[in-house]
């Protein structure tokens, strides 16, 4: 829809049906009237097969306008655009920017986004000829680095490409950024002249990118013409995009959404069925781990070849049975079923049931089961009835290796073993990276900034009025996300290295500082965990040798996700320090973190975020405190939820 052109819109209005408008995209509006007058027959032609591209995974489809900004001059007419638009329903507004955006453009941009009650989505789309990515981080930064689920970016590919599309780090800085739309010219189409673009497909045309536009006109009177060359020019995209698109990561046949989601606990609460069946799933982990056990029973078995004992294996966190089957066809592979023991312990007294079943229909009660927590030692010393585990097998590790308290729980197993004994993972270290996602931040914010947010709810007698509020608790938290939607500044550094063994001396506190290296201008506001653990000769792996690479095994461990408080500006050639703290007191564990950017004299920095484990804190065991819940009554009484520091 051209939004700029001089249509009555009561009578464009009432030229469609309401079920109609939802059949329509990427379109214009003095092109629909032009089609619908130009049927000899009465018959309305509709734009969803005349102009542009459908949507490219399934959804709702909506229309969508563009509109021109050219300057000062544009203002007016871009603000009654957006008020046409918004009257008439209309899904995604295209605003192709085609000069310097001033202070007056990005205040108009603030009203629409924050303040009015707006329906459209805001696509601003940026031509490639000139410093694209400076451009979009002006605007973002101008419009407060937020509102997520209503502001995305677009490129149109022109003739004149900037150099930034033929720079390998810099393009990634997009991988970051909310690319919703990319507009090809015909130039392009030809072969010598479409390597920047199909560079940028390959990375960004996924979910995410929900239109490509074929071509783009410069003005309604340009739109309305030649369609029947522009639909040729679409066809033969089709192919093009066919072929080059990203590949996403899937589970199950289904695209991983990049959403930021709450690592799990498994010391406070009981996981679901459907978290073990996601953790099932994962087969090429089972096999891993039956690689690795195998080794470590060949290894028993050269060191046991003329004593008669048998090889004892003790499970801690055996959920429904998955790493049980592991080890049996393991014994079976080395034919020693007969001269083993078997001791699986799973707290969760709901998967218990199902190990209960699994014994008597699939394994005829060979298992040893212990429903207990791994710390109990009392039911576990039964069940081992004197002897010594060799093996202690466990898939106890987080997102960031000891986010879900791997180390300490493992280390409480001292009493039970021996010089001897072999622990899967044998040792395992946790890796981070500075990284840029607009999409996960603004998702943990919930959208807006804290002072729009108030701004535009505010309604009562003496309007807006200050609430004193600095709250950053969502941002204090850890999370965990497939980063799909990220841009990994640097390939991630070890932080920290736990050794399992009996005069293994693992340090449960710890503080790390890691240096990394800008090459590109670019911004930062979060960071990135990963971990690597080493079972036998094999290794389990969440590190991405490409930092764009989503392996299988990041299906049972999504990375870890720390955020920053707010956005950092990284110059080329400056360092990023990023200062991270593990702590631990008699209740449980936290994390504190914070990054500085250093270039030269010139230090910038964030605060310590979540102090004495103040929003995110996991607990050695169940909480229950009847005190906090009087207290989270009292605060919802209140209309609302603050912060307690429940770590003390």
């Amino acid at each position: 829809m051209s939004l700029g052109t001089k249509v009555n819109p009561l009578w464009f209005d009432q030229s469609f049906f309401n079920s109609e408008w939802e059949r329509f995209e990427l379109g214009d509006t003095a092109q629909a009237a032009y089609l619908r007058h130009k049927g000899s027959d009465g018959s309305v032609k509709l734009l969803d097969e005349n102009l542009l591209s459908r949507r490219c995974h399934s959804g709702f489809e909506r229309f969508t306008g563009v509109t021109w900004y050219k300057g000062e001059k544009s203002i007016n007419q871009i603000q009654e655009d957006f008020d046409n638009a918004n009257y008439l329903g209309i899904g995604v507004v295209c605003v192709d920017v085609r000069s310097r955006p001033t202070k007056s453009f990005l205040k108009l941009l603030r009203k629409y986004l924050y303040l009015k009650t707006f329906i459209p989505y805001i696509i601003i789309l940026l031509p490639s000829s000139d410093c694209v990515w400076d451009t979009w981080k002006d605007i973002r930064e101008g419009l407060c680095n937020a509102c997520y689920d209503k502001l995305g970016v677009g490129i149109h590919f022109v003739d004149k490409v900037s150099k930034e599309f033929n720079d390998a780090a810099a393009l990634q800085r997009w991988k970051g950024e909310p690319v919703k739309l990319i507009a090809a010219g015909q130039s392009l189409l030809e072969k010598e002249k479409n390597q920047y673009l199909m560079a940028f497909l390959r990375e960004y045309i996924t979910p995410e990118c929900e239109y490509f536009m074929c071509n783009l006109p410069k003005s309604s009177k340009e739109c309305c013409a030649d369609i029947e060359n522009q639909m040729k020019n679409f066809e033969m995209m089709k192919d093009v995009l066919k072929n080059n698109c990203r590949k996403m990561p899937m589970i199950n046949n289904t695209f991983i959404e990049d959403v930021p989601q709450r690592p799990l606990r498994p010391t406070e609460d009981n996981l679901t069925s459907s978290i073990y069946k996601t953790f099932e799933d994962n087969r090429s982990k089972y096999q891993i781990y039956e690689e690795a056990i195998t080794e470590v029973i060949l290894d028993w078995q050269k060191g046991c070849k003329f004593e008669k004992k048998k090889m004892v294996i003790l499970l801690v966190g055996a959920g429904r049975g998955g790493l049980v089957e592991s080890i049996m066809k393991a014994l079976r592979k080395t034919d020693i079923v007969s001269d083993s023991i078997v001791v699986a312990v799973e707290k969760n007294p709901f998967a218990f049931r199902s190990l209960v079943h699994k014994n008597k229909k699939m394994w005829d009660y060979f298992i040893k089961l212990v429903n207990a927590d791994l710390r109990e030692h009392k039911l576990i010393k039964k069940a081992l009835d004197g002897h010594v585990p060799y093996l202690v097998i466990s898939e106890l590790l987080g997102s960031f290796a000891c986010n879900e308290l791997s180390p300490d729980l493992l280390t409480t197993l001292e009493p039970l073993i021996d010089n001897k004994t072999v622990f899967l993972p044998q040792y395992y270290t946790n890796f981070i990276s500075p990284c840029f996602s607009f999409r996960l931040n603004n998702i943990i914010q919930g959208g807006r900034p804290d002072f729009y947010q108030r701004l535009s709810n505010f309604c009562g007698r003496d309007g807006i009025r200050a609430i004193d509020s600095n709250n950053y608790s969502n941002l204090d938290q850890l999370y965990v996300s497939t980063l799909n939607s990220a841009y990994i500044i640097d390939a991630p550094q070890p932080v920290c290295t736990y050794k399992h063994h009996a005069k293994a001396s693992n340090l449960m506190q710890w503080r790390s500082q890691t240096h990394f290296k800008i090459s590109v201008d670019c911004q930062i506001n979060g960071l990135a965990g990963f971990f690597e653990a080493k079972l036998k000769s094999n290794t389990i792996s969440t590190v991405p040798k490409d930092i764009n690479q989503f392996t299988d095994i990041k299906k049972s461990w999504f990375p870890a996700y720390f955020p920053l408080s707010y956005p950092l500006d990284c110059p080329k050639g400056s360092t990023v320090d990023v200062l991270i703290e593990r702590k631990v007191n008699d209740q449980g564990m936290w994390y504190e973190w914070c990054v500085v950017v250093r270039r030269g004299r010139l230090v910038m920095g964030t605060d310590v975020q979540n102090k004495g484990g103040e929003s995110y804190f996991v607990r050695f065991h169940e909480h229950n405190s009847d005190n906090d819940d009087s207290q989270l009554l009292s605060y919802v009484g209140r209309g609302y939820l603050v912060k307690e520091n429940i770590a003390k």
